[in-house]
């Protein structure tokens, strides 16, 4: 399955598309390094500028995870894995299940996006800004479940190809 089709940059969440990697390095509410985490990142139109599919792996750094009692650090490689309905300029989607993050996307320009993702945990803010079509920044800070910034992160993102290959998707779920 070839999940190319013609990219088209005035039409929202298609700049998207493709398999990126990045860093994202991750400070402290006082701007305090935290740690590092490399990232793969796979997005394809399953329908075109219809249903956008997104999955994500993130790779902690050991310094990432200093800090925690032994038994409560987090999986040193965390995934995100949904659908996004798109309508318009407008996108939301799940990942599902019993911690589910529901995410919510708004393009406000042909480069600039805007995305809260929310879990039980707590809330992202991520903004997106195209630097051009092969490059993406994504920042924005964590708030915790007591309403306080617990982190923010500063993401820098290169497109490897604008096609994802067959191992990078999601196999259909019956």
């Amino acid at each position: 399955m070839n999940s190319r089709i013609a990219l088209d940059y005035n039409t929202p969440f298609d700049i998207m598309t493709g398999l990126w990697a990045g860093v994202a390095t991750t400070y402290d509410p006082k701007g305090k390094f935290l740690g590092l985490m490399s990232s793969r990142l796979a997005v394809y139109w399953k329908k075109p500028h219809t249903v956008l599919h997104f999955r994500q792996e993130m790779d902690m750094s050991d310094e990432m995870l200093e800090g925690y009692a032994p038994g409560k650090a987090p999986d040193k490689m965390v995934r995100l894995d949904f659908d996004l309905k798109v309508d318009g300029k407008y996108a939301r989607g799940s990942t599902g299940g019993s911690d589910a993050v529901e995410i919510t996307g708004t393009a406000t320009r042909p480069d600039h996006y805007h995305f809260h993702l929310q879990s039980k945990e707590g809330h992202w803010y991520n903004n997106h800004h195209f630097m051009g079509p092969d490059e993406r920044h994504i920042l924005g800070p964590f708030i915790g479940r007591d309403g306080e910034i617990a982190a923010v992160v500063a993401q820098t993102f290169k497109r490897m190809s604008h096609d994802v290959p067959k191992e990078y998707m999601r196999a259909p779920r019956h």
